[in-house]
Parts: structure tokens; C-alpha cells; sequence
């Protein structure tokens, strides 16, 4: 299911932090006191990673949307020029 704008506008903080997710690996992760964060999942030497993306709404869904990240999850690598896509 592709993330709205008005579910990431209406995402109250809770407790614990909780994740929206979009499709693929990128994720919002709204934390309690530190607002949403954008979050987006690969695979690096065979260990799951964590990239930071920016802050909502510093960093909009279209913004986080349009970055060249590929449709399946965990088939990136990171590279000294950032992060490119894994040829089959």
C-alpha cells in the first residue's frame, strides 16, 4: 500500500516509535519526541542497514519518492558515490 501525504500529516506520535510503510523499503518513522523520519532498508555485505533520508516535512513524500532507490527490496549497494542499483 503506497503512503498518502494525509496519513504522514495525521501520524500522531505514540509511545514507542512505529513505522508507516511505503512500498518497497522505504519507511516513515515516527518517533515519540523526535518527530518522522525518513528511513529506507538495504542490504549491505549480507547485513540489513538503515539509511536516514531526512525529516518530514523538510523532506516531503514526493521528495522521498523521487530518490533513485529500486522498486524490490534490498537490491542496492552503497558505494562511495552513494547508493546505486545491483545489476542482475
Amino acid at each position: 500500500m503506497h503512503l498518502k501525504d494525509t496519513a504522514i500529516r495525521t501520524a500522531k506520535p505514540a509511545k514507542k516509535a512505529y513505522k508507516l510503510s511505503d512500498v518497497g523499503s522505504l519507511f516513515l518513522l515516527v518517533f515519540p519526541s523526535w518527530g518522522k523520519w525518513w528511513r529506507y532498508k538495504y542490504l549491505f555485505n549480507g547485513k540489513e542497514n538503515l539509511l536516514y533520508i531526512g525529516i518530514y516535512p523538510d523532506t516531503s513524500l514526493k521528495d522521498s519518492l523521487s530518490l533513485p532507490f529500486p522498486d524490490n527490496d534490498f537490491d542496492v549497494v552503497v558505494s562511495n558515490f552513494g547508493i546505486c542499483h545491483v545489476p542482475d
